[in-house]
């Protein structure tokens, strides 16, 4: 005759567990600093790959015959002198603040980036700040993985 045997390991965490992965999610809240970093590096990253391709997801319209004349080409579109591009893709151009549990990327750049990203009546909207939704996932998980540090490194996955 066969036998079966069911072996079930059931494992119920202590308060006290429970209060310390707690408690260290919390720390982790006031601690975003780090997240923010990697986050800022992705962002500054999409970008850069904006500028790159002259537009994402789509190509952004050509510059009007005039501008051409006047710069002598046709290419790049945003970066006749490349201050923008230059703050716009660069991490250490963002401020980041925290401040209780909200936390803040702001990105500086020369004012005039504004109107691209607008358009004027006499210039087209060329959305250089997009973010793909590979790159806002990545984003997320940066953050997940952070808040989660405390719990994994106590063993609870």
């Amino acid at each position: 005759m066969a036998y079966r045997i069911d072996v079930q390991v059931v494992w119920v965490p202590t308060t006290t567990f429970v209060a310390h992965a707690f408690f260290a999610s919390v720390e982790q809240l006031r601690n975003l600093g780090p997240a923010m970093e990697q986050i800022v590096e992705v962002a500054s990253g999409e970008i850069a790959a904006n500028f790159a391709a002259e537009g994402r997801p789509g190509s952004w319209e050509p510059l009007a015959e005039a501008t051409i004349r006047k710069r002598g080409s046709s290419h790049p579109i945003l970066e006749e002198f490349g201050a923008l591009v230059s703050d716009a893709s660069d991490p250490s151009a963002w401020d980041i603040s925290i401040s209780g549990q909200a936390a803040v990327a702001a990105l500086g750049v020369p004012e005039y980036g504004r109107f691209h990203l607008t358009g004027t009546v006499d210039m087209p909207e060329r959305v250089w700040d997009y973010i793909s939704p590979e790159a806002e996932e990545e984003m997320d998980q940066i953050l997940v993985d952070h808040m989660e540090a405390p719990l994994v490194d106590a063993g609870w996955h």
